[in-house]
């Protein structure tokens, strides 16, 4: 559904971004949510909220809330106008944080008990995300930030629903290929908000989605469940979220206007009203719900495209003995190129995951997206392809093994260079039992969150190396080091020779071959030194390669094996 026209963005002196409100018609939009607000919600006996008739006659009032008494600035941030925030996850949390900021009375649903009990300390179990801790314990002081476990109740309770529950990746069609949008917490959210739903609430969705989700899927859950009219009795607002973890409330706050579109012009009006409030960057109306659904995708697919581009280039100056770390920064000098940076993996709940959204539907649609699945099958081939590279330091194949030294340490790596670590090159029948047990590895790998800087392991590319060194070598022990991540369910579960540990002594003890996987900060300075001369494989392209001149054996992506190279 289109709405009566789009928003376009002007400039002030102090540089934010603000928007031509006039190009929507805002006398027609209902400012009965007022009245309701002010003099109209009683609460009967089973604590169901009725809206009285009263003063409701004239259904064409302005929702502008251009007097003082109609703000809808003032009315959030005096706490009266309560919102309701589904899910306290990466999104919803910092959410949730910034509307605590500006004073607003704020209620917090999630399904998780853990979530919710520390949510009633003040706490978060986001690790690294600053200001939230901060503002649900400010909000719990000043009785502004309530935790519901009731999702029905919450909807009655609040005026503003803003659905921030995960999408992940599910089957399609009972296919066992992961490939869709798993769209059941949205469903189940909206299932429970339909049910609480009163007139002139407003609902807003806010993960990333295939477009189509919201007007498809959600708006006739809400219609059914509620008996309401969008547009009529209710609105709807699409806005995605646009945060990097680890500075979510920063990004909403400072970084980039929201993005903001509607079940019509009356719901766009008030999606602009409600966002400018917390984002200073100002807001882009789109012209359309579906326009803004793809708008989010466009921005992880062209990520994720950039980022194969850059894997593949990669491998390329591998093979032809080019530096492509020294090739990309003398490219990316001119600035109409930008050369991104390769890896062992795409991981997150962002970028490798918009993607399957888009060729999902492509699919069912039948257009061709080419480069989307070329590329996304080139970010899943990398772990393999990073153990691969890895693997042949082992087997001492590349060039500079000839040329090693002599100290402890070297000598210490050559000793491992000539077992037979790889199960292709090992006797798969005779041989002493102790022979055997020469043959397995201890592997450390350096990260287990999907990037650096942050404490998040969805969609890790680590675990597809654990999988990836577990086919192709004996594996004694694989020890995972992370600073941020203390530990891992997933990892735990009936894996006993996995350790995960926030000891790097420990882990590269008795190793035969580390691994880096997340570039966070702290290994950025790690020297030869301090990986006891074992052989290293750089699989983010971050260490310095002048303090391992004199490793036995180091390679690192977008250079190949420096083994003897100074």
């Amino acid at each position: 559904m289109k709405t009566q026209s789009r928003m376009k963005p002007t400039q002030d002196s102090s540089n934010t971004t603000t928007f031509n409100t006039t190009a929507f018609d805002i006398t027609t939009i209902n400012s009965d949510i007022n009245n309701k607000i002010d003099n109209n919600t009683n609460i009967n006996n089973n604590n169901t909220r009725r809206i009285s008739n009263s003063n409701n006659t004239n259904n064409n009032y302005e929702y502008g809330y251009s007097s003082p008494k109609n703000n809808i600035e003032k009315k959030i941030k005096s706490g009266t106008f309560k919102i309701a925030v589904y899910g306290l996850g990466h999104i919803g949390a910092p959410l949730a944080s910034v509307w605590l900021r500006q004073g607003a009375h704020v209620i917090g649903v999630d399904k998780s008990s853990k979530v919710l009990e520390n949510a009633k300390i003040g706490k978060t179990h986001l690790q690294l995300e600053p200001g939230v801790n901060e503002a649900f314990t400010k909000g719990i002081e000043e009785n502004r930030f309530e935790v519901y476990e009731d999702l029905v109740k919450a909807s009655l309770d609040s005026y503003f629903k803003m659905i921030c529950v995960p999408v992940l990746l599910g089957a399609a069609n009972g296919s066992e290929v992961v490939v869709a949008a798993d769209l059941t917490a949205i469903k189940d959210v909206a299932i429970s908000i339909g049910k609480g739903l009163k007139k002139f609430d407003v609902v807003a969705l806010n993960p990333s989605v295939p477009p189509g989700t919201t007007e498809e899927i959600v708006l006739p859950i809400l219609e059914k469940e509620s008996g309401l009219k969008v547009e009529r009795d209710f609105y709807l607002i699409y806005n995605p979220e646009r945060i990097y973890e680890g500075r979510a409330i920063e990004d909403i706050e400072q970084r980039y206007p929201a993005i903001v579109s509607g079940a019509g012009g009356r719901s766009v009006n008030i999606g602009i009203k409600i966002y400018s409030i917390i984002f200073k960057k100002g807001v882009l109306a789109m012209s359309s719900i579906r326009t803004a659904e793809t708008e989010k995708l466009l921005e992880g697919v062209y990520r994720d495209v950039n980022i194969a581009l850059a894997n593949e280039l990669a491998k390329f100056c591998e093979k032809i003995g080019v530096d492509f770390w020294e090739a990309r920064d003398a490219a990316n000098s001119q600035p109409f190129c930008h050369i991104h940076k390769p890896g062992v993996g795409v991981g997150g709940a962002c970028i490798p995951v918009y993607p399957q959204f888009i060729l999902h539907t492509a699919d069912r649609i039948k257009i061709d997206c080419n480069i989307t699945r070329m590329s996304r099958n080139i970010n899943d081939s990398m772990p393999a392809y990073c153990v691969e590279q890895a693997i042949k330091l082992l087997e001492g194949q590349e060039e500079g093994e000839e040329e090693m030294n002599n100290d402890s340490k070297k000598k210490k790596g050559r000793e491992q260079l000539q077992k037979g670590f790889v199960n292709n090159k090992s006797s798969s029948s005779g041989g002493s039992n102790d022979d055997k047990e020469k043959e397995e590895v201890i592997i450390t790998l350096l990260g287990l969150a999907f990037r650096g800087g942050v404490s998040d392991t969805r969609s890790s590319p680590t675990y597809k190396v654990i999988e990836e060194f577990q086919k192709l070598m004996k594996v004694k022990e694989i020890r995972i080091h992370d600073p941020l991540v203390i530990k891992d369910p997933t990892l735990s579960a009936g894996k006993q020779n996995i350790i995960l540990t926030s000891n790097l002594n420990e882990s590269i003890q008795g190793a035969d071959l580390v691994m880096l996987i997340a570039d966070h900060p702290e290994y950025r300075t790690l020297t030869s030194a301090d990986l006891g001369g074992i052989p290293v494989y750089d699989g983010r392209g971050i260490l310095d390669r002048s303090k391992f001149d004199s490793h036995l054996a180091f390679a690192s992506i977008g250079v190949g094996n420096q083994t003897g190279k100074s």
